[in-house]
This record gives C-alpha cells, structure tokens and sequence, in this order.
C-alpha cells in the first residue's frame, strides 16, 4: 500500500511517542531539510532512527552502508523514491553531524517582524484573511472567526498573483508584541485547520479544512490542538514554546485530554509549514533550513 500523509500521521499518533518523533523531525529538518511526512515515513520504517542520509552522502563522509542493511524508502520532489540508510546502518569514520549549537533550542521571545511578516504571507497563500483590532482587551490576543460575507485576498500560485474570495478570517490584537502575533497567528491557524471553524468551498486556492462539527469538542480540547498545533510548529523552527500555563485557564473539572487528536494536529502542521516553507522558496530564502 503507497503511504500518503493520512496513513502516516495516523500510526504515529497510535505509537504515542509524539515527542521522540517531534526531535527526530527537528534533527531531519535542520540538518538535512527533510518536510515532516518523510520524517515520519523514516520514523515509521526504521524505530530509534538518529538520522540518516543515502548510500553516496555516507560514502562521502567516509561510512558505508553494511551488506545487510535495509533501505529506508521516502519521496522525493518530481521523482518517485529515494532510499537512505540509517546511522547504524553504516560503518566508518565517526559521524559528526551539525554543531550541537545550532539545535539548541530559542525562547519564543526571539521570534520577530520577519517572522510576522511571513506568517502572514502564509495565512494569504492558505485563503486565509489577516486582520487586526485594537478593540481587544488585555486577556484577548487573537480569534479565527468565519466572515458573514466572503471577502476578496491575495494569493501567490505559480509565481502569479490569483484574488480568491474566503470567509475565514483571523483577527490579531493590535498591542501585542510581534512574537505574540506570531503565537496567536500559529494558535488561530491551529483552529482552522484541526477543523474547529469550517465552512465548505471548492476554491482550490483555499486550504481544506476538517469538518469536526459533529465530534462535539470541547472548548478545552480545541484550545488543546490549537496550542500543539503552535508548541510543534515552534519547535520545528528550533523555539521552544510551553502552552501549559495558557491551557490551565481553559480547563474545568470535567475537561480531558483524552479527545484531542493527534493526527488532526500532525496534519496541521504539516499544511501550515508546507506553506511556510513554499513562501521560503518564493522569496529564495532557503537558508532557513539547515544542511549538511
């Protein structure tokens, strides 16, 4: 059976090891810029993988592949399959891999302006309307809310510019700092595409989004996916975001974690930092991900 992201994303949410696969994706992504689905695909083939790389990027580091060891397959853009081996499916001279350094995790106060200005890029390239008020209060940083009308946004496809009308709208505090905006963008996208602000459309242009209405969430599980949706998409950037003081004022007595998906989450991030990283190659800032 081929694997597709549905599939992925489903056995790594029954493994329940979330956070082992959460480091090795980092470590794939910064060190050999490989997308979450082919972590996942790697993670799934080879359990306790470190890292890995093909048959002629190993021989280039002077290890090489043992005559037993297994392929693992993953996709490659405009191509069918690449094969890779792990680690210790290699021998030779020691493994060096990227400074400990750069993987050391930042506070999410580090986020800024540039990572503002393309989250916001993202929200258009996914049909989704970016605003902003100054009529929230103290306690209120952000909302994904659906537009009584549709109204009319930009969308980059193709290296074209294409108008798309959308009704999802997210509405961001005006006083807040920008790393906050950047928080509260990543919380309020978490709700749309986990499916907890839906409506139907046929405008390719627009993300699909999970219609959950009838799951009958509670406000805390929703406020649960959301905020992983942004404490995973922050460690995927090398920020170590913490949502447990934000969820405590959202839980009642009756509240558990035990409805919340772990695979509408995975999904989510996987769309929104595929979006991420397609306004990376538009505007050729490929130097976001690490490679060695």
């Amino acid at each position: 059976m081929a694997y597709n992201q549905y599939i992925v994303y489903n056995r790594i949410a029954e493994r329940e090891e979330m956070e082992d696969f959460l480091e090795f994706a980092k470590r794939m992504r910064f060190q050999r810029g490989y997308s979450l689905f082919n972590s996942g695909l790697i993670y799934l083939q080879r359990p306790g993988a470190y890292i890995a790389y093909t048959e002629n990027q190993w021989n280039k580091m002077d290890r090489y592949v043992k005559p037993e060891a297994a392929p693992i397959v993953v996709t490659v853009p405009f191509g069918p399959v690449e094969f890779l081996y792990e680690l210790g499916d290699t021998e030779g001279k020691p493994y060096r891999g990227v400074d400990a350094d750069a993987l050391a995790d930042q506070i999410p106060e580090h986020l800024g302006e540039k990572h503002l200005n393309k989250a916001i890029k993202v929200l258009s390239n996914l049909g989704i309307r970016y605003s902003t008020t100054n009529k929230f209060g103290i306690q209120q940083n952000g909302s994904a809310e659906l537009l009584e009308e549709p109204m009319k946004i930009t969308v980059d496809r193709n290296k074209k510019q294409v108008s798309v009308y959308t009704r999802y709208n997210i509405l961001v505090n005006n006083s807040i700092s920008d790393s906050e905006k950047v928080r509260t963008i990543l919380h309020e996208v978490g709700h749309i595409l986990c499916g907890h602000v839906h409506y139907s459309t046929k405008d390719k242009n627009i993300i699909y989004s999970p219609d959950r209405n009838e799951d009958e969430l509670s406000h805390y599980v929703k406020e649960c996916e959301a905020e992983e949706v942004c404490r995973i998409f922050c460690r995927l950037l090398n920020y170590e975001y913490d949502p447990s003081e934000y969820l405590k004022g959202h839980r009642s007595k009756d509240d558990t974690y035990d409805n919340v998906s772990q695979f509408h989450i995975l999904t989510a991030v996987h769309n929104l930092i595929h979006a991420w990283e397609d306004v990376d190659k538009q505007n050729d800032q490929g130097g976001s991900i690490r490679k060695v």
